[in-house]
Parts: C-alpha cells; sequence; structure tokens
C-alpha cells in the first residue's frame, strides 16, 4: 500500500469560510467526498469564498482557536468557543498565548495536558493549489526547553459532563463551554497504521541499538490510545515449532508476537505476516492454519497477503496457496474489486479515489466480500526519499480527495473517515506511521523536514522523542497534531 490556504510565518490569509450544515456532499474529480460539520466546533473549512464575519481577537492577545482545524487555515481566535464530545472520549483545544509563550498554563479539568506546538515551514507544497508557509505540526511535551518554540499550546483533556473548563494562560483566562453528549463505544470497525519496527531503530539510535522492545511496545500503546490498530508490527515474524507458530518466542524479552501484536488488537481483527516472509512457504501456512484453530481465532487472523497487485497469474498462484494450505486465514489484498478474484480474497482494499466515483453508497461489488479502503498522497506522489534523497519535489495535481498530509484543512482527513462511514466500510488502514525516521541517518532532520513520496508528513504521524532534545530524559514518541484528529474522527464518525 503505497501509497491551499497558509499563514505565511504568523500572518494569516482567509480564503476560506464555515459551512456549519452537517453533512456536505461535494463534487470532487466527478466522484463524491463528503465534508463533515461537527456541531459545537465551529463548523468545517471548505475551499468556497471569503471567511465569514466573526468577533476577532487581537493577535497580540491571548485566545483559543475556535473551530476544529489547524492554525494555518483558521485566524477564527476568540476568548471563548465550544466543543461536543461522547462520555468517555476526548476534547481538545488550541490555545495562543501573549507575549509570554513560557507563562504557567492551568485548567480547571483535572488532568489536562498540555504540548507546546513547534513550527514547520513548508517550502514546498504537497499539490499544486496548496500554499508554503508556517504550519504546526509536532506536539512537543511543554517544559522550560521547549515553551519557547511558539506561542501555541495543545490542550486535551477527557470531560465527564457537560461543563465549562477554564485555562489561564498568565494573566489571561480562555473559556470552552463542553457538551458531553452520548457515551464513547468502541470503533464499529478498525484502522490499522503500519508501526515498522526497524524504521524505529533507525529514529532513535545513530546505529543498532537494542530497543525494539521498549521503543515497539512505546509506539503501540500511544497509537492504540489513539483509536488506531498498529499493523505489521511484530519484531521479527514469529518461528515455527512443533508444527505451529510460536507466538510466545522472546516472552522474556517481551518481543514475542502475542506481546507486540496481538496485545494492541483488542477485540478486532490480527494480522498475521504474509508468507513472502519466510523460506518454506507451505511450512508456514500450515502452521498458521494449526495456530489459527488452536488459539481459537477463527474470523480473526488475516493477511495482508499482496500490495497493489497487478491481475497475473503469478498472483492468482499465490493466493491459491493461502486458500489451499491455510483456508482459515482472511486475505486482504489492496486492490478493487475484480471477480476473478473473488474465490480467493476475502477481503479488498482499494484507495479511496476507486470508490468515492460511485458515490457515497457501498459500492454492490463489495456486498459479499470485505471493503476497507485506504489514503495516500492521492495523485502528488513522487520518489521515495530513501532511495532518492535529493530527489526534486514537484507538487502534483490535488485531486481534492481525502489524505493525511500537513498542508491540508482539517476536512480533507475528516472526509476520509466519514466517507467509509456512509458507505459502510469494514476498516480501513494507512501505510506507515514512521516511514521517514531512516532519513535521520541521511542527515534529515524530520521536526524541520517531512517531505516523502511527493507529500509533507506522508507516511510520518509521529515524530521520535529522543533523551537530550526537548527536555527529555528518555525515549518516547512524539505526536503529531493529525495523530490528534485521526483520534477525533474515530470517536466522533467511526
Amino acid at each position: 500500500m503505497r501509497r491551499s490556504p497558509e499563514r505565511r510565518g504568523d500572518v494569516p490569509v482567509k480564503p476560506w469560510r464555515w459551512i456549519a450544515a452537517g453533512l456536505v456532499a461535494i463534487n470532487v474529480m466527478g466522484g463524491i467526498a463528503l465534508a463533515v460539520t461537527d456541531g459545537g466546533t465551529g463548523g468545517v473549512a471548505l475551499m468556497a469564498g471569503s471567511q465569514a464575519q466573526v468577533p476577532m481577537v487581537p493577535e497580540e492577545e491571548a485566545a483559543v482557536l475556535h473551530p476544529i482545524e489547524r492554525i494555518a487555515f483558521s485566524d477564527d481566535w476568540r476568548k471563548r468557543t465550544t466543543r461536543t464530545v461522547k462520555a468517555g472520549g476526548f476534547a481538545f483545544a488550541i490555545l495562543r498565548h501573549d507575549g509570554n509563550p513560557c507563562a504557567d498554563v492551568r485548567s480547571t479539568a483535572p488532568d489536562t495536558r498540555f504540548y507546546v506546538m513547534a513550527p514547520l515551514e513548508i517550502t514546498a507544497p504537497s499539490s499544486r493549489g496548496s500554499r508554503t508557509g508556517t504550519y504546526y505540526e509536532a506536539l512537543l511535551p511543554r517544559n522550560a526547553a521547549t515553551c519557547l518554540q511558539s506561542r501555541y499550546v495543545f490542550a486535551e483533556w477527557q470531560p465527564d459532563r457537560t461543563g465549562t473548563v477554564s485555562f489561564k494562560l498568565g494573566e489571561a483566562t480562555l473559556t470552552v463551554d463542553v457538551s458531553v453528549e452520548g457515551i464513547l463505544r468502541p470503533p464499529r470497525r478498525p484502522f490499522y497504521i503500519a508501526l515498522t519496527n526497524s524504521y524505529l531503530l533507525k529514529g532513535h539510535c545513530a546505529t543498532y541499538c537494542p530497543r525494539e522492545a521498549e521503543l515497539a511496545h512505546k509506539y503501540s500503546r500511544l497509537l492504540a490510545a489513539h483509536g488506531i490498530r498498529p499493523m505489521q508490527n511484530w519484531i521479527g515474524v514469529p518461528s515455527i515449532k512443533n508444527g505451529r507458530l510460536d507466538l510466545d518466542r522472546r516472552m522474556k524479552r517481551r518481543m514475542s508476537f502475542r506481546q507486540t501484536t496481538m496485545a494492541y488488537a483488542g477485540n478486532d481483527p490480527i494480522g498475521f505476516p504474509r508468507m513472502d516472509h519466510y523460506r518454506d512457504k507451505i511450512a508456514y501456512l500450515r502452521a498458521l492454519e494449526t495456530t489459527i484453530q488452536e488459539e481459537r481465532l477463527l474470523g480473526r487472523a488475516w493477511v495482508y497477503a499482496v500490495d497493489e497487485p497487478k491481475l497475473t497469474d503469478k498472483l492468482i498462484n499465490k493466493l491459491k496457496l493461502y486458500k489451499l494450505f491455510a483456508p482459515s486465514v482472511r486475505i486482504m489484498v489492496t486492490t478493487p474489486h475484480d471477480p476473478l478474484l473473488d474465490p480467493l480474497v476475502d477481503t479488498f482494499a482499494p484507495v479511496i479515489n476507486h470508490l468515492v466515483k460511485g458515490g457515497e453508497r457501498r459500492p454492490s461489488a463489495y456486498a459479499k466480500k470485505g471493503l476497507w479502503s485506504y489514503a495516500s498522497c492521492m495523485g502528488s506522489c513522487g520518489p521515495n526519499r530513501k532511495a532518492a534523497l535529493t530527489a526534486e519535489r514537484r507538487p502534483g495535481a490535488d485531486t481534492g480527495l481525502p489524505d493525511f498530509l500537513i498542508d491540508r484543512p482539517v476536512l480533507r482527513l475528516f472526509a476520509f473517515f466519514k466517507t467509509l462511514d456512509a458507505m459502510k466500510a469494514d476498516g480501513a488502514l494507512y501505510y506507515e506511521a514512521v516511514e521517514g525516521y531512516p532519513l535521520l541517518r541521511k542527515g534529515i532532520d524530520l521536526m524541520a523536514d517531512t517531505w516523502n513520496f511527493g507529500g509533507n508528513g506522508d507516511g510520518l504521524l509521529l515524530f521520535p522523542g529522543r533523551p537530550g532534545e526537548f527536555g527529555l530524559n528518555k525515549h518516547q514518541p512524539i505526536a503529531s497534531l493529525r495523530l490528534k484528529l485521526i483520534r477525533h474522527a474515530i470517536e466522533r464518525y467511526w
């Protein structure tokens, strides 16, 4: 699976208006994308003229960003705003300091967490029509070492009842009126993101270091806490022992498949390695089938068998091996539905632009098959910088389709989840959370340069936090703003 408006510096531009009418269908490249607005959030930005007139707070004053949106796409700053959440879910707000970004920050909501929003200068847009300028993506722990990085603070908390939350930023007071409506339930479908452990090591250590288990669990826990199921996050594939997969191998080192993968699956399906990882493919498939039966994983075990394949005899023969020797494992392939693959594939996962052409309903071709989908850089994909470090950055066409890039309004991310929800999709996935980490060993600072595959932030939802940087004394993942937006989308629409 492979896979704009702006602020120039701190000066906002205003080519957007806010629409607060629930669900809006927009024609995109001959298809349908779903724009969503969220009651109590101030709406979602759409490229449709000038921004509506709202009471503005002067730039030099403390304020809270009214809509759930990126700073680059809204200058609607207020002293008071609203949020609507479900009980058990998260509320968040972007706060702006006045003259002293290191002034004390307090909240009347217990256990509020505060992060400094680090600036990121984007000099090459992901696609034509997007803008360059300053974005705020990495959420750094707020401390004496980071508070001067920007005047913007990200605050998150879990409201347990409807009420008012006040924030004190130095001498200024900001208010968020929270409405708690309903109870947060587990998502109806999984959302998977790949988490490659070898990339984690490259992001945290200049050379090899024995931190596989430590990093695997820290990153997996963070993804799981945001409603995301880590995918392909095993530390080495499970070996074959006595005719079954040894799911407990290296358990004392917290590196077993049961600990690193199954522990974070919850009640969702569990992704097993594809047979290409094994020299004796038939032995693996037989061991996988035995394991599924003995572990009582019928209906829950799946394999990401092939990535964006072409329909060839080689593909069909490969899929036949799965059905012959491991008939209980569900086979997922990232390709649109093809009747020739019906006997061999359980779940088709086409890129989302193949689905929106037909409207917002589930296509009839998937009536008897599982339907997942994914988004990538959506028409602007370029070279992989790991292989072409100095490749020219050429913005591609802007399809207007949902994606997970940094230089997009929040609408584009929300529309991915809302569109698939309307189609009654069974799940979704994204190809990687830490794709850019190997670039660190090539001298790329990911906090300043997130370009890969033709997009800003493509395959990069987390940043490496290392001792001695940002006031940290241990290795840990640093969340992105997009990670928080994904959690919000999952809690609201998924």
